[in-house]
Order: C-alpha cells, then sequence, then structure tokens
C-alpha cells in the first residue's frame, strides 16, 4: 500500500531544495536588474540643454545666443534686456541655476577713429599707420614740414608718444661725384655704391687712376688710393720675346694661368716649347 503522505512530503522537499538551490542565482539576477534601473534612473536625472536653457532664459530673459557643456555645468551666452551679454551657469544634475556673470564689454578703437585722435593732437598730413600690440602708430607730416610717429593706444584711445622722424641726408652718386672730383680732379670713370660707401674710379691729372672714397651720409672724402698699374705682356710682346730667345719659325701659342706657350720650329729643324710670363717677361724654353 502506497503512502501519499510520504509520497507527497518527498515532493514537496524537493520542490524547497530546488527552489533553495535556485534562490542565490534568482537573488543575483533580480539585483542585476535593479541596479541597471537604477543606472538608467540616474542617467535620466540630468536636464537636457533645452530644458536648460528654458531655466536660464526664464532666470534671466532675453536673447540666447550660444552654450556650452563642461563638467555637467550648462553655460548660456544670453544678451539680455539691459543691451549687454550675460553667462548663466546651470546644474545639469539638479536643474539650478548657480552663477549670471555679466561680460566685460572691452572697447577697441577702430583705426579711423585713432587717426582722428592723432590728427587731432597733431595737426598735418595722414602718410601711413602700423598696428601692433594694441598700438595704433601713425606717421603723419606736420606743419612744421617734419615727419612724426603718433602713437594711439587702441584700447583707450589715448595718445601715448609722439616722436619726431630723424631725417637722414643721404647724398646722391651725382652730388658725391662732384666732391670726390674737387677732391681729385681728373676724369671720372666708373663707380661703386656700397655700405653707404661711393667708390669713384677717376684717372688723375698725374695719368693715374685713383679710387676716391665718398661717404654717402656724410659727404666727406674718407679715402684716395693710387691704383698699382700691373705690366701685362700682350701676345705679340711675348712673342717677339721669345723669338728672341730663340730664333726660329712660330708655329702656335696658349695662354694660361699668366703664362704664353710658344710652339716654335728652332734653326735645328726641332720643335721647342718656350715659355714667357705675361706679367714680367721672362723667358725660358724646352
Amino acid at each position: 500500500m502506497i503512502k501519499f503522505g510520504k509520497v507527497l512530503s518527498g515532493v514537496a522537499l524537493g520542490a524547497i531544495v530546488g527552489l533553495s538551490s535556485l534562490s542565490p542565482a534568482f537573488a543575483a539576477e533580480t539585483s542585476h536588474v535593479n541596479s541597471a534601473k537604477t543606472g538608467t534612473q540616474q542617467a535620466s536625472s540630468c536636464i537636457t540643454q533645452e530644458e536648460g536653457k528654458t531655466v536660464a532664459l526664464k532666470q534671466l530673459p532675453g536673447t540666447f545666443k550660444s552654450v556650452e557643456l563642461k563638467d555637467n555645468m550648462y553655460t548660456f551666452l544670453i544678451h539680455g534686456k539691459d543691451n549687454k551679454d550675460h553667462h548663466v551657469k546651470v546644474d545639469a544634475k539638479t536643474g539650478k541655476v548657480t552663477k549670471i556673470e555679466t561680460v566685460t564689454q572691452v572697447k577697441v578703437f577702430t583705426q579711423t577713429e585713432a587717426k582722428t585722435i592723432a590728427l587731432k593732437q597733431l595737426p598735418g598730413t595722414f602718410k601711413s599707420v602700423e598696428h601692433k600690440d594694441n598700438m595704433y602708430t601713425f606717421l603723419i607730416h606736420g606743419k612744421d614740414n617734419k615727419d612724426h610717429h603718433v602713437k594711439v593706444d587702441a584700447k583707450t584711445g589715448k595718445v601715448t608718444k609722439i616722436e619726431t622722424v630723424t631725417q637722414v641726408k643721404v647724398f646722391t652718386q651725382t652730388e658725391a661725384k662732384t666732391i670726390a672730383l674737387k677732391q681729385l680732379p681728373g676724369t671720372f670713370k666708373s663707380v661703386e655704391h656700397k655700405d653707404n660707401m661711393y667708390t669713384f674710379l677717376i684717372h688723375g691729372k698725374d695719368n693715374k687712376d685713383h679710387h676716391v672714397k665718398v661717404d654717402a651720409k656724410t659727404g666727406k672724402v674718407t679715402k684716395i688710393e693710387t691704383v698699382t698699374q700691373v705690366k701685362v705682356f700682350t701676345q705679340t710682346e711675348a712673342k717677339t720675346i721669345a723669338l728672341k730667345q730663340l730664333p726660329g719659325t712660330f708655329k702656335s701659342v696658349e695662354h694660361k694661368d699668366n703664362m704664353y706657350t710658344f710652339l716654335i720650329h728652332g734653326k735645328d729643324n726641332k720643335d721647342h716649347h718656350v715659355k714667357v710670363d705675361a706679367k714680367t717677361g721672362a723667358c725660358s724654353y724646352q
């Protein structure tokens, strides 16, 4: 005879054991689901940009211009009804306005405005302008017939400095030539201009060439040098020397490195190379 009570007890016991063994996994799954829900709720707790904008404009009515989000903080730039720009900070988590700042407007004078100021300070003719490091530097030809630099601060509009431009006299080539020929009369041959120095080549009345140096800034003669004449024998002169040294028939010549090399067929019925120095006229042959 089957005892149902014991069977049922066994089934019930098995079910209980089964549930007991499943409960930790089930509990872990339930915990995971709850945790995911909490994370979703936290993520959704941050207000949107539009929501933050509404909060900001409610706090400071005006025209929205721009927004920046950094470290869970919205910073809205709003042009207020007071005709000024303001930064309104809204916490992205709480939706509360944490700070309102008025943007400082920095006045910068335009070139035209600064020019008017400069010419008022120093009347004359405007020539040019340079703008660097918030400073205008105007070049103005004043009524005193001199050039001046007038400096105007681009931020304050104040004239900070007026300088008279030093005029540097530079002698022209014609003026310097007149000075050189007055110092050393003769015939002008050529001129070179380098590093504010004119160097004139003048053939003097002593029948020699001279270099006359004239400073382009001062107009003074700084140096006179007589050009050393280097005698160079012509090919004809050298040929005469060669044939005198070794009589015969001239055949050919080569000129290289200030040396003539003549090929002469001598009276001994042989060919010889005769060398003649173009500077000294010294002769040697093989």
